[in-house]
């Protein structure tokens, strides 16, 4: 018999509610379960320094301190965020990839387009918190398979919410998977699209709906909503995951499904854009496209740097800046603060993001793999291999400073999720 998934109890945006709708002798047990022994993981350090160190790299920014604008803010633009299902920097000609993802890349080149972002994580239940929360990612756990620890959580949506942002989440598949829809209900969303809400028929895949049904019933609703304000809607895909059966298929691409169902990807997720436009919403429009984590493509990426290079685009007419190449490093984390910060939203709650267009704001990423975990900056790298217990890539005049900051990081993440 299949346990139940807590989070199909959570169906309100009140906690109090959604405990109330759990069997009280399972939450016990489940939080029995969760709690485990987190902080004694990776510990490199005395605490206070680790502590010390993180409060270093994530300074607050000087207040005479002035990001040059990148976004407009009158009027409020709807906001979209585009999560893309195992893409690699691999797939995209102008990351010195393969001529795969070429819709997206096209649009890259009248955006902006971050030629060195970070991926932090390595599975989809990792890269949700970093972007939506800007936590970053863990190797041996996942913050969102926590529900009450997740709850605690800073959000884009509940920052954004007294803008008079409404949100919206759409994934074509089930939504309680990890927990998934307890996370996003605690981070402010007020409705969530899944597999659910499509017709039988349209749930083509394992994943449930594909790609392009997934894009084309978020642009019939969105043209539809008349209702007043501003929106954030986040659209996570699903077509590029294995088993790679999607209904579409590319000449060029006729003996690789992998790359089949990227091109297929690429192509739902820039037909979106095109719709944003005939329907009149693309000039009010943010759109954010970032890869959740590097995926199948290629088997062997060329070491550690390359496994977590992955696509973030930004495009709309709601962009000051057109047309701009973004080489310094950055992470999915540091969307959050970004955002937040670019459109009048208060940024602090999410102390390890970053306001990437800030000349005051450090240019670094760090990711973690199931095995490993790094820092990269404009000039240093070091990748800590766990089952190794030691360093076994690094790179620049400051490694030995790198290492010690990524360790510092993930001793502070593990003690932080501890505490939460």
């Amino acid at each position: 018999m299949q346990p139940v998934n807590i989070s199909k109890a959570y169906f309100c945006e009140l906690q109090r509610v959604n405990q109330s709708a759990i069997n009280p002798a399972f939450n016990l047990m489940y939080s029995l379960k969760q709690q485990g022994d987190i902080e004694s993981q990776f510990r490199f350090m005395e605490p206070d320094k680790a502590a010390a160190t993180v409060a270093a790299l994530h300074a607050p920014v000087p207040t005479d301190s002035v990001a040059a604008p990148w976004l407009r803010k009158a009027p409020l633009p709807d906001v979209y965020i585009i999560l893309l299902e195992s893409f690699s920097s691999a797939l995209f000609p102008s990351l010195d990839g393969e001529p795969v993802a070429t819709g997206l890349d096209s649009l890259a080149r009248e955006g902006i387009m971050f030629a060195n972002a970070y991926a932090s994580g390595y599975r989809t239940d990792r890269a949700i918190p970093a972007v939506v929360s800007g936590f970053p990612a863990q190797p041996t756990i996942s913050v969102m398979k926590y529900v009450d620890k997740a709850a605690h959580l800073p959000s884009i949506p509940r920052q954004l919410a007294p803008l008079g942002y409404r949100s919206t989440y759409y994934y074509g598949g089930d939504a309680d998977f990890t927990n998934m829809r307890a996370y996003l209900i605690n981070s402010g969303f007020s409705r969530i699209v899944c597999d659910k809400d499509f017709p039988i028929s349209s749930r083509l895949s394992k994943w449930g709906a594909p790609d392009h049904l997934l894009f084309e019933k978020a642009l019939e609703e969105l043209a539809k909503d008349k209702a007043k304000g501003p929106r954030l809607t986040v659209i996570q895909t699903s077509s590029s995951h294995e088993p790679f059966d999607v209904p579409r298929n590319d000449p060029r691409f006729a003996n690789n499904s992998k790359l089949n169902a990227f091109a297929y990807a690429d192509h739902s997720a820039a037909d979106f854009v095109k719709g944003l436009r005939e329907k009149g919403l693309y000039d009010n429009a943010l759109v954010i496209f970032v890869a959740d984590h590097y995926g199948v493509y290629p088997e062997n990426p060329e070491g550690p740097l390359a496994r977590h290079h992955i696509p973030m685009i930004a495009v709309g007419g709601a962009l000051l800046r057109q047309g701009v190449r973004e080489e310094a490093p950055v992470s999915q984390t540091d969307i959050a603060a970004s955002l937040t910060a670019a459109l009048g939203a208060d940024p602090s709650p999410f102390t390890f993001s970053k306001d990437f267009f800030n000349p005051a704001s450090p240019h670094f990423a760090l990711f973690t793999a199931r095995d490993a975990f790094g820092y990269v900056d404009a000039s240093d790298t070091a990748v800590y291999n766990i089952d190794a217990s030691r360093v076994t890539f690094s790179g620049g005049p400051g490694a030995n400073e790198a290492a010690e900051k990524a360790k510092a990081s993930l001793q502070h993440i593990y003690h932080i999720i501890s505490r939460l």
